[in-house]
């Protein structure tokens, strides 16, 4: 089990896979949060590694099982004769945090079938808590559904388990070839109108349309930002820190977050970001 290295997400967190060039990557840098989607965990576990050997010390890990429908429609919730379920594949990978239970709540699915999906993710996520309690995992719940009477079992979560932070699926304004960001920004001042947790974004690492985010939008994770700038194949150690933290910086920029060096420098429980009673401030 990795030891705790629960820091609130703040600011940039990079996206990363199982590969050669994103360890490469994760080793030279030591990102300040990196994000490994649940498939990508099982494949760690698989290799009989964990959190806390393949990523950096100093890096805060976050997991989550925003996937393809084709990957998780096969995950079950516990290990079976077929298939590691996902609360195996959590407990065994140890991340500090874990978004949980994600099930597709696509605009073009009836009505009926979205919201028993977004009631899935409801009864699927306090059943992992509940089997966590011992692990020192904190879930960042996913707010899911097309309408309020669908969000309203993730608003009913999100009181249940009380998060630091929430999070928000955004890569599917931005897929195949498209880019939907004015939509993005219309679903999200919906959002915020409706709850006050700090958001933390799934897909999006554009600093430019980042700074164009509500306020309340205080982190997000993306693989493209980082990928088109840093290339461990070609740069060294200190071009990749050097380049990386530059990307760092404009994130917390564009978010109106501190950056890496600020927080290192404030103690937790004098930033204000870190408390539940100021999120909305």
């Amino acid at each position: 089990m990795r030891e705790s290295n629960s820091t609130v997400p703040r600011g940039a967190i990079c996206r990363v896979q199982p590969q050669w060039s994103h360890s490469a990557f994760l080793d030279a840098v030591s990102p300040a949060y990196a994000m490994i989607n649940l498939e990508d965990a099982r494949r760690v576990v698989k290799r009989g590694e964990d959190a806390d050997s393949y990523f950096p010390a100093e890096t805060t890990v976050i997991a989550t099982s925003t996937i393809d429908d084709d990957l998780l429609d096969i995950i079950p919730w516990e290990s079976n004769d077929y298939r590691r379920g996902e609360l195996d594949i959590v407990q065994g990978f140890g991340p500090d945090f874990y978004i949980p239970m994600d099930h597709s709540d696509y605009n073009d699915l009836s009505a009926e079938e979205r919201k028993k999906r977004v009631k899935s993710v409801f009864r699927g996520s306090l059943w992992l808590d509940q089997k966590l309690d011992d692990d020192d995992i904190e879930l960042i719940p996913l707010v899911k559904g097309c309408s309020l009477e669908e969000r309203i079992y993730s608003y009913r979560l999100f009181d249940e388990l009380n998060p630091s932070i929430v999070a928000y699926y955004a890569a599917n304004y931005f897929s195949q070839g498209g880019n939907h960001v004015d939509r993005l920004l219309s679903d999200l001042e919906t959002v915020i109108e409706e709850i006050d947790w700090p958001l933390l974004l799934i897909g999006l690492l554009s600093p430019n349309y980042l700074a164009r985010m509500p306020d309340q939008v205080v982190a997000s994770a993306g693989q493209h930002a980082w990928r088109d700038k840093v290339t461990p194949r070609q740069e060294n150690d200190l071009a990749m820190q050097k380049t990386y933290e530059q990307l760092e910086m404009r994130v917390a920029e564009a978010l109106g977050v501190p950056t890496r060096s600020d927080r290192s420098q404030t103690a937790p429980e004098d930033d204000p970001q870190m408390s539940n009673q100021t999120k909305a401030e």
